[in-house]
């Protein structure tokens, strides 16, 4: 029984501490917002605002990842059409070397 009071009493200390220093919360809030976070890749740095889990990714970072995509893509359709075009080139190649129309 003295437990649950012991712990009432600590987070109401706590929580009169934090209201009654205003600097302590502006302090926080000023640096969550001006935080932002670097992350290293091959594409080179990409910034999120907050942290990586929780931020946002800024303008910047966003058409950078826009144009990672679209190279993506391209690479892929031209891995994918390699083997309808190594097909063609092996049926022409054989249609004219055995005569076949």
């Amino acid at each position: 029984m003295n437990t649950p009071r012991r712990s009432i009493a600590f987070v109401a200390i706590a929580i009169g501490i934090f209201i009654a220093n205003p600097a302590l919360r502006e302090s926080d809030i000023r640096a969550q917002s001006a935080a932002t976070e670097t992350v290293d890749t091959r594409i080179g740095k990409l910034e999120f605002t907050h942290d990586f889990a929780n931020g946002y990714p800024t303008k910047e970072t966003v058409e950078r990842l826009y144009d990672e995509r679209d190279f993506q893509r391209a690479c892929q359709a031209y891995l994918w059409s390699l083997p309808a075009v190594a097909f063609s080139a092996w049926q022409r190649g054989t249609n004219r070397e055995l005569g076949v129309n």
